[in-house]
């Protein structure tokens, strides 16, 4: 986890800890996240 924080290669999939009680959004697998991104 620790290297993963050094150099994050995709912070898209590991986002900061959000502020309110959700989990991490699930991988770029959604057309709606991809929308998103874009």
């Amino acid at each position: 986890i620790v290297d993963k924080m050094e150099h994050p290669p995709q912070p898209f999939a590991m986002p900061p800890p959000y502020p309110y009680p959700q989990p991490p959004p699930p991988p770029p697998q959604q057309p709606c996240k991809q929308n998103v991104k874009n």
